[in-house]
């Protein structure tokens, strides 16, 4: 696609400037184009673009404008400088005026930041601001309530009247999308009268006064159990019919309701007891599965037949598992994954997009085992070393080089 524009590049630490153009790849036939509207140094300022049909010839980067970007970002230089991003252009008039300068009010993008915007344009909208979260204390008003973002989060940690809950139903009715939080001491039996019409639910609390009475929030599609003083009871999970995300943290999260869950959508399990993937009674049905902190059982993954997004995080893992059964599985990020070196089994998967983070044990070589990959995934390699890092993109970029060939 940009094999007319691409230059050679200087091996020099920084080969690039204000106005400069460069791909940034993400996987299969799939590239974004961004250009620098700022730099000092290596902080950098950037819009960034759907690749045109045409490939990146000089009329097509000339035609594209600031209003079409996917993305307008602050972010570091090491992705150009390590070559994870090839310079395509950089001779190009550039028209300062045309390219704007946000003043930065947002931590600089990393580069698998950036990538999954673009391959994703619907997360760059939600990268505009920061979920928003509202504590409240009863008793409510509505003043507090009416003007909240999209996606929101409201926070309670004492019991609301049932005037406020009369409130809060109100609200609810209309706004589907708003997180309902409960952190400290606090009976679910409180929250009777606006329990139905509770869609999204977060359960962080300190201690927890009395058994919640989950049933009652007949909704419910997504619930996140976080670290109690004790065990929750689980089983009325079975007679939610619209739960389709679930969360479970710590050792008090009643993992065995798993196996009798059958149509979860979205699964995440951190510092959990162990649990058997193969166990899972949503097989048919998970599409995204996230690990932490725990020694999971994987074996048997391939009945997730309709998995597309695997996350392991700061785990023990000697081998991956077989990954051949699922043919839909298109993401998986690892970091801090320790003791893997065997990388081989990523190649079984149809993978578009691949994140290997934190993970120093890994080296060069461990990535040979990987060449050649064709089509190459959209690569995000960060594993302790930047030389490293630089060097495992050279080994692939020339592996899919050669492929082409």
């Amino acid at each position: 696609m940009f094999a007319a524009c691409v230059r050679t590049p200087v091996n020099v630490k920084r080969r690039y400037k204000q106005g400069d153009w460069f791909a940034v790849p993400l996987g299969p036939r799939r590239a974004a184009l961004g250009i620098i509207a700022f730099a000092d140094r290596s902080r950098l300022f950037g819009y960034f673009f759907e690749a045109p049909n045409g490939g990146a010839s000089a009329g097509a980067l000339c035609a594209l404008d600031p209003r079409s970007a996917l993305l307008a970002a602050h972010f570091g230089g090491a992705p150009l400088e390590e070559r994870r991003w090839p310079i395509v252009a950089t001779s190009l008039a550039f028209e300062q005026a045309k390219w704007p300068y946000a003043p930065q009010r947002e931590p600089y993008a990393t580069a698998a930041q950036v990538e999954r915007c673009c391959f994703e344009p619907s997360m760059a909208a939600g990268r505009q601001g920061p979920l928003e979260v509202r504590e409240l204390r009863p008793p409510l008003e509505w003043a507090q309530l009416c003007d909240l973002g999209p996606g929101a989060r409201i926070q309670l940690r004492e019991p609301p009247s049932p005037a406020d809950c009369a409130m809060l139903a109100t609200l609810l009715q209309s706004r589907g999308d708003l997180e309902l939080r409960l952190h400290g001491s606090i009976d679910l039996a409180s929250l009777a009268g606006v329990s139905g019409e509770v869609r999204t639910l977060t359960l962080d609390a300190i201690d927890l006064c009395a058994q919640p009475p989950l049933e009652a929030f007949e909704q419910l599609r997504a619930l996140h159990v976080g670290r109690t003083s004790g065990d929750v009871d689980l089983r009325a999970l079975t007679r939610l019919p619209h739960l389709r995300v679930l969360r479970l943290e710590g050792p008090h999260a009643q993992v065995g309701v798993l196996r009798e869950l059958h149509a979860l959508e979205e699964l995440e399990l951190s510092a959990t007891r162990p649990f058997r993937i193969a166990d899972l009674g949503s097989a048919p049905s998970l599409r995204r599965l996230v690990l932490r902190h725990s020694p999971y059982d994987l074996d048997g993954i391939g009945a997730l037949e309709r998995l597309q997004t695997l996350e392991l995080h700061d785990l023990y893992l000697e081998r991956l598992p077989d990954l051949s059964r699922n043919r839909d599985l298109r993401t998986i990020m690892l970091q801090g994954v320790r003791g893997l070196r065997d990388l081989r089994e990523l190649k079984t998967a149809p993978l578009e997009s691949l994140s290997l983070e934190s993970m120093p044990q890994l080296e060069i070589g461990d990535f040979a085992q990987l060449a050649p990959w064709v089509p190459l995934p959209a690569l995000s390699v960060e594993i302790g070393s930047r030389s490293k890092s630089r060097e495992v993109y050279r080994l692939l970029s020339g592996a899919r080089r050669a492929g082409r060939a």
